[in-house]
């Protein structure tokens, strides 16, 4: 599973540990910094930018690239793990 960052027609950018979406800071609670470059890229049309929450240790698009919005297969919509963090999205 991985979070969408970028949609079609955003600049994604990883700078300085830092996540940018359209030039500003992109914080997910819970995600690790990423120690890592890239960037910046345009998302094309009808792709999605895709990270996981585990910023350095996750294969995502960083690596791969994007992904076709007709791929995903589904959406999150609730958090059952840790037991003491249950909740819907």
């Amino acid at each position: 599973m991985k979070r969408v960052i970028g949609l079609p027609g955003d600049t994604v950018e990883v700078k300085n540990s830092r996540l940018l979406v359209n030039e500003e800071a992109f914080v997910v609670e819970g995600a690790t910094q990423p120690r890592y470059a890239y960037g910046p890229v345009v998302v094309p049309a009808g792709m999605l930018f895709v990270l996981g929450d585990n910023r350095n240790n996750s294969y995502d698009s960083h690596a791969w690239g994007f992904v076709p919005r007709d791929a995903v297969l589904g959406e999150v919509f609730m958090v059952y793990w840790p037991l003491g963090r249950l909740h819907l999205l």
